[in-house]
């Protein structure tokens, strides 16, 4: 399997090196943490360089390409540790609605992606309740006098976004409605996160909707956001992982113990060759998954597959640079501790180890049945 760039992905992966070089220093980064870590500046310059709308239709202002290329983008965000919901709003949000471009409150909110002048978001967790399947957000009405009652929770970039879409029951008829979060029917409150990063919990009073689907077609969107979520959220794990071993390969050639570099003691070489062994099967998983998303065929294993490799990679790579750093690495004047907080959180989002692991092996047990 051939995983190398074509000469477009590669000016992808530059240019947007180059910009988040510029803009993910030490300085900015801190003063992002102290504003819900988004930088609207920096998400400006994103949208000029035209990587917002990478994967969007060019009918949107997008560049109209595929999800593997996408893929380049959030791991850079990855290594540069962007103070930008990428992963959400780029892949889960957006990827999963490419489909309803003909409902207008969709085209509306993908434009306004593409151009940087908002955020595209997704609500699906209930405010109060723990168990991903349940739906109380009620849908009223008909038509364009659609409007929604309820409360989500836990809704990513949620502070930032321009628009949503969410799940709610219109009698005993489960839809997806989207709709614009500056309105008078949209309370939003913030909630911290581990990473610093700030969701919302959006409380939803008469907020003016419109329909995007019902029936079976909504079983078929939430199965691309999370197969969106899931190889999105390995790619910008690669990421992370290659800026903490970036790290710690530096720390290591330049801090001296017993008159030499610590890299060259046996144990600390063999524990960042753990790793860079670790990052590699997490960039093979990545990026087969996202050549199965890519060709539209049944990527529910492959993004499984990439899923556990990152919440498996980001743990024991977070421990082997933290520990070859010492007591650095715990220092927030030095940057391993954001990678080390965004890697716990990309781990938690996933559901961690176990629960991807019952759930893969479920899926392998019936493909074995059926």
């Amino acid at each position: 399997m051939d995983f190398s760039l074509n000469e477009f992905q590669r000016e992808i992966a530059d240019l947007s090196n180059k910009v988040l070089a510029d803009y993910c220093n030490q300085d900015r980064l801190r003063d992002a943490e102290s504003k819900d870590y988004f930088d609207p500046e920096l998400w400006q310059q994103m949208a000029e360089a035209g990587m917002l709308g990478l994967a969007l239709p060019e009918a949107v202002g997008g560049m109209g390409q595929d999800f593997e290329t996408l893929m380049i983008l959030l791991e850079q965000l990855g290594r540069h540790v962007a103070p930008l919901p990428g992963v959400a709003v780029l892949a889960t949000a957006s990827q999963s609605l490419l489909p309803y471009l003909d409902v207008a409150g969709v085209q509306e909110a993908l434009s306004t992606l593409s151009s940087g002048k908002g955020l595209l978001s997704c609500a699906l967790a209930e405010t109060g309740l723990q168990g991903g399947n349940k739906v109380e957000t009620r849908a009223e009405g008909s038509g364009s006098q659609v409007v929604l009652h309820g409360g989500k929770s836990r809704v990513p970039g949620g502070m930032q976004a321009s628009h949503c879409w969410t799940l709610a029951r219109h009698g005993d008829a489960l839809g997806i409605y989207i709709f614009a979060c500056a309105q008078e029917g949209v309370q939003r409150r913030p909630q911290q996160t581990t990473s610093g990063e700030a969701l919302a919990q959006f409380t939803l009073a008469g907020a003016r909707a419109e329909l995007v689907a019902t029936g079976e077609a909504v079983n078929g969107i939430l199965t691309t956001a999370r197969h969106a979520q899931r190889a999105a959220s390995a790619a910008y794990a690669t990421g992370l992982c290659e800026g903490m071993i970036t790290l710690a390969s530096a720390h290591c050639s330049e801090r001296k113990q017993f008159g030499k570099p610590l890299g060259s003691f046996q144990a600390v070489a063999h524990q960042l060759a753990d790793c860079y062994i670790d990052k590699e099967c997490l960039r093979a998983a990545s990026e087969a998954a996202a050549c199965q998303l890519r060709d539209g065929g049944d990527a529910s294993e492959a993004c499984l597959v990439a899923a556990y490799w990152a919440t498996e990679a980001l743990h024991r790579i977070s421990h082997r640079c933290q520990q070859v750093h010492g007591g650095t690495g715990v220092d927030r004047d030095y940057p391993l501790y954001r990678y080390s907080l965004q890697a716990r959180q990309v781990e938690m989002d996933l559901g961690g180890q176990s629960r991807i692991l019952a759930e893969l092996g479920k899926d392998i047990a019936g493909q074995k049945v059926a």
